[in-house]
């Protein structure tokens, strides 16, 4: 109720011939002395109203010059209701049955406004209800996917509480056809709405780095690639002490110590074999999509070192409780449809049962021609990425609930998406060295490049690829969980006066990617070729920096 100033007047436009026409006549009767007390007027009985100009009309043909117009609705079914063939109630509701299904069918619910309870049909429009259908539509939900258990029925409650405030600091209490006024009612309406809206507060991307914090607890690890061993780890417990001539052990040709993406080995007589090793944590509840984007990802191994993919392994870590079969043949099915479309056959593989699960793959592929390694990349070479960064953000967004639907669904467009067409293409284009881009982030598998080739690059920030919305989150805040373990890498990195290390776009080169793109080197000279043949195949490229030779005493990477 909005109390009437010097030179304002309120004016409450009722279509109905009663205001608050359900509830009782002494709570009618309390509720327009207030009004009239804050000099607001009612006009009623005015049927539909629609806009005029410079105000409103109603159905009566009376017009009200209104400059500034409040408008309150009540529920209205949405018209495609109409057109979705299901039962419907008189007034164009969905017609639901006790346990919420849409009557004449199995598998569609609906809840809250959208509905009308066919044996409740006089229940009025509240958001109690329809918060307390939400545990009932869980359950049902849960039954009908897994095939077990039994329907809950739900039961609108007789009475609720409502609380209505008259924005003076006081609220109205009504309950079983009684009305109270005042502070006391207003501090209980503030109390429960606050308690309620925190459920649904936007977490501090901070706690993401807490320990024990509430999003810490709620994330755990990042999954994906992004979980990763740092590479500090890695150099301390395997590379430092591996002896100078272990590569050369045995049948490998290209073995640990090169560093590289993928090992190669003599198969007898039918030549050399390229093969790669890769597993992480699901970073989704639907394991059919991860097992699908982690077969990309482990092939991509051997795009990038110029081979073909021809067969794979499958590790499957699960718990064996109720429901695993499910999920192994879930694991299978995606990793049969991501490796069907590369042409890769699954020769077998090996399951575990594990508290936490564990989706991995081994890849193995033939080379037709020399490999193409980390090392070969040449002052003078153009560097060019294939895929737009951003996945782990994205996913510890998505993860939270803080992802919106359009920008989780392009992270997994983009993981879904296979390299053996940008490797194709970065072969006939002369590329000198390549890697694909994963858990380290491009920052760190771009300095993996240039170890083992001996150079240093520019990289210009601007020509960066991102996937939408994912600068936004990083200026945000959000991280993944594996972001500070590769944060050491900035320390081989030389800022340009209007860059810093806080910058959205360096967090973008510090992002470990899941099933990212290539980062290949290229001559110069090819690079018109290049695009023109990436336009002509619908594929992403983006020409990022440059190789350059090393100096002694100079960092290893330029910002521009």
């Amino acid at each position: 109720a909005l109390e009437s100033v010097a030179g304002v007047e309120v004016v409450l436009l009722e279509r109905g011939d009663t205001l608050l026409s359900g509830q009782k006549l002494a709570v009618r009767q309390r509720i327009q002395g207030l009004l009239e007390k804050k000099g607001i007027r009612v006009r009623r009985g005015l049927g539909d109203i629609e806009p005029a100009p410079g105000g409103l009309r109603s159905a009566t043909g009376e017009t009200f010059a209104l400059p500034t117009i409040v408008w309150a609705t009540g529920a209205e079914p949405h018209t495609w209701l109409r057109e979705t063939g299901l039962i419907r109630s008189g007034d164009g509701f969905l017609l639901v049955g006790p346990d919420l299904r849409c009557r004449g069918t199995e598998a569609i619910f609906a809840v809250g406004d959208c509905a009308r309870l066919a044996d409740h049909p006089e229940m009025p429009r509240a958001g109690v209800f329809a918060v307390r259908q939400g545990p009932v539509l869980t359950h049902n939900l849960r039954v009908l996917l897994e095939q077990r258990g039994r329907m809950r029925i739900w039961r609108p409650q007789k009475e609720f509480l409502q609380l209505l405030s008259t924005g003076d600091g006081r609220a109205f209490a009504l309950y079983r056809g009684r009305a109270a006024h005042g502070r006391l009612w207003w501090y209980l309406k503030n109390f429960i709405d606050r308690r309620f809206l925190r459920k649904f507060r936007r977490p501090d991307p901070a706690a993401l780095q807490a320990p024990g914090g509430a999003m810490a607890d709620a994330m755990d690890a990042c999954g994906g690639c992004a979980a990763k061993l740092p590479p500090s780890v890695l150099e301390e417990a395997i590379f430092a002490p591996l002896p100078a001539d272990a590569e050369r052990m045995g049948n490998a040709t290209l073995g640990l110590a090169a560093r590289d993406d993928a090992a190669i080995f003599i198969a007898g007589s039918d030549g050399r074999v390229v093969t790669t090793l890769d597993a992480f944590p699901p970073f989704l509840g639907d394991l059919r999509e991860v097992a699908a984007i982690g077969a990309v990802n482990a092939a991509s191994d051997i795009y990038a070192m110029g081979g073909k993919p021809r067969q794979a392994l499958v590790l499957a870590g699960l718990s064996a409780g109720p429901g695993a079969a499910d999920d192994l043949r879930a694991i299978l099915l995606g990793a049969r449809q991501a490796f069907d479309a590369m042409g890769v056959e699954i020769l077998g593989g090996h399951s575990v049962a594990l508290a936490t699960p564990l989706i991995g793959f081994t890849v193995f592929g033939d080379l037709d021609g020399a490999p193409l390694l980390k090392a070969g990349a040449r002052p003078g070479d153009l560097l060019v990425l294939t895929k737009p960064l951003g996945t782990g953000l994205l996913l510890a967004a998505s993860r939270a609930g803080e992802c919106p639907a359009a920008w989780h669904e392009a992270a997994l467009m983009s993981m879904r998406a296979t390299n053996a067409g940008a490797a194709g293409l970065l072969r006939e284009a002369g590329a000198t060295a390549c890697t694909d881009v994963s858990g380290f982030g491009l920052l760190g598998h771009t300095l993996e490049m240039l170890e083992a080739a001996k150079v240093h690059a520019d990289i210009i920030l601007d020509e960066i690829p991102a996937l939408p919305g994912a600068l936004a989150l990083a200026a945000a805040g959000w991280r993944s969980t594996a972001a500070p373990g590769l944060a050491g890498a900035l320390g081989e990195v030389e800022f340009s006066a209007d860059t810093a290390a806080e910058d959205a776009r360096v967090e973008i080169l510090l992002d470990p990617q899941t099933s990212g793109g290539l980062l290949a080197a290229i001559p110069e000279d090819r690079l018109a070729w290049l695009r023109t043949a990436a336009r002509e195949a619908e594929l992403e490229l983006a020409v990022i920096g440059s190789v350059r030779a090393a100096v002694a005493g100079e960092s290893r990477i330029r910002l521009r």
